[in-house]
């Protein structure tokens, strides 16, 4: 089940966050443009499009293809004039030999992944910033894809993948709640 929902605020400001799903590929990704009119909106709009241009070519088996995929994508945001810099994150659930699933990840900036089991929800990523000051995004100079994984997945467990726009510029953690 795939749902897509965004939360309305007192803010004028347009949303700068884009979904990226391909269901058939078992591929989900959340982009959250950074900066307001530095060209955040045009970042995130750029990575979901390329990631749709790229998964049309690539099949990623491993969490560092996911990230090598990431890296394309920052350099897309870059070589776009009017595209400012971008968090993003990404996992593709994945058939293991068993028979069980996996989810494989990759993650730059503060969007995030989180696992929900028996009711309850832990956080797969964490964030690299604090408040509005994010040190790796897509379109960042100092750009580095280091944060990648994987983990298994069990029956009934459900993925949110969502902006800071859910779980807000702060270390609290009320997704937990």
């Amino acid at each position: 089940m795939l749902g897509k929902s965004s939360v309305s605020r007192e803010s004028k400001k347009p949303c700068e966050d884009e979904l990226f799903a391909d269901q058939k590929k078992g591929i989900f990704a959340v982009f959250d443009g950074m900066g307001g009119d530095f060209g955040g909106g045009e970042a995130s709009k750029t990575a979901a499009s390329a990631m749709g241009e790229i998964l049309e070519y690539v099949d990623p088996k491993t969490s560092e293809e996911l990230g090598q995929i990431l890296t394309r994508i920052a350099y897309r945001i870059e070589r776009n004039p009017k595209a400012g810099a971008t968090t993003g994150a990404t996992g593709k659930i994945i058939a293991t030999r068993d028979g069980k699933k996996k989810l494989i990840y990759a993650n730059a900036g503060d969007s995030r992944i989180y696992s929900v089991r028996n009711g309850e929800a832990s956080r797969v990523t964490y964030d690299e910033g604090l408040g509005h000051n994010i040190w790796n995004a897509l379109g960042l100079e100092i750009f580095k894809m280091d944060q990648m994984g994987e983990m298994e997945l069990e029956e009934g467990d459900r993925l949110v993948f969502c902006t800071d726009g859910v779980t807000g510029d702060t270390e609290d953690d009320s997704m937990s709640d």
